[in-house]
């Protein structure tokens, strides 16, 4: 079988760009439904029974494949939608590190000052003895 990409066979596997922890994102796996999709019209059964070519078998087959790919459409949709959520939890925990962050380097700079404080109140106090 071919492919929405051109090659024979199954779609390639996806590369590191499209993996979000052990999950496809998003477009990618849009793309794969797509793929799916594109791979169920274009397929050399479905070119033979549009024109009118083949069996009853034949026709049992595609209702049987037509079935097999709209339920993998389901599924990677159904995946897609779990990759898009995990990474808007993701962008929003990253934000709320960030902005966690940025107190602890401010309550850091203003220890350091505080101490800066007390040992030029400590030198003071020792070259006035």
């Amino acid at each position: 079988w071919f492919w929405a990409g051109g090659g024979p066979g199954p779609p390639p596997p996806a590369t590191a760009k499209g993996v979000l922890s052990g999950r496809l994102d998003a477009d990618e796996i849009e793309a794969r439904a797509k793929a799916a999709a594109a791979e169920a019209l274009t397929s050399p059964k479905a070119a033979a029974a549009a024109a009118g070519e083949g069996d009853g078998e034949s026709v049992g087959e595609l209702k049987e494949e037509n079935a097999r790919l709209r339920s993998t459409i389901g599924s990677l949709r159904g995946e897609a939608q779990q990759a898009a959520a995990s990474a808007e939890a993701l962008q929003r925990q990253a934000e709320n590190l960030s902005k966690e962050y940025g107190k602890v380097v401010a309550q850091k700079e203003s220890l350091e000052n505080r101490l800066a404080d007390f040992e030029l109140m400590g030198d003071s106090v020792k070259k006035e003895k």
